[in-house]
Parts: C-alpha cells; structure tokens; sequence
C-alpha cells in the first residue's frame, strides 16, 4: 500500500510472480477499509473478483506477458457500464 502525501492510499495487490495483479485507488480504498490482508493469496484462483468496484485487474501468462486489463467502469456511471476489459495479443 502506498499513501501520498494528502494521506490518499492506493493498495496493489501482487500475484506469485510479483506482477501487479489487481490496483485499487483511493476511493475505493477509503470506501471499502481495504489493507494489504484483504490481497488475495492464491493466484488465479482468489483473483477472481474484485476488491472495489473501481479496482483495474491484469491477468499475466505463465510467460509473465500480461494477457488481458480490465478496467472500471467510468465514476460518472457506476452500475451502468460494465467494466472493460482488453485483451492482448501474445507473439510466438
């Protein structure tokens, strides 16, 4: 967890290779009471949800290449849109 000087926390969440694997902002941060015990321990398994509704989640291969980003829907419209998620191409 990282609190700047405005004592704003954004908490990132690590997967088993040390990959950022989910980040929630402030906001969703302050909302939720989230600290570092709430990161799931078991990657993919326990990444399967996400801490706060405004959380971007990244999924990574075995090779360690980031494969898909689902962001948060924007603030303006909560409940509206669903999140969005990208998926990356890999070359072989």
């Amino acid at each position: 967890m990282v609190t700047d000087p405005l004592g704003h926390a954004t908490l990132t969440c690590f997967d088993g290779d040390g990959h950022a694997a989910q980040t929630i902002p402030p906001a969703g941060v302050a909302s939720n009471n989230l600290t570092p015990a709430f990161c799931p321990t078991s990657y993919p398994a326990g990444y399967g949800s996400r801490l706060a509704a405004d959380a971007a989640v990244s999924t990574f291969d075995a090779l360690g290449d980031q494969t898909q980003v689902t962001t948060p829907a924007p603030s303006a419209n909560p409940g509206i849109r669903p999140p969005r998620s990208h998926t990356m191409a890999t070359g072989t």
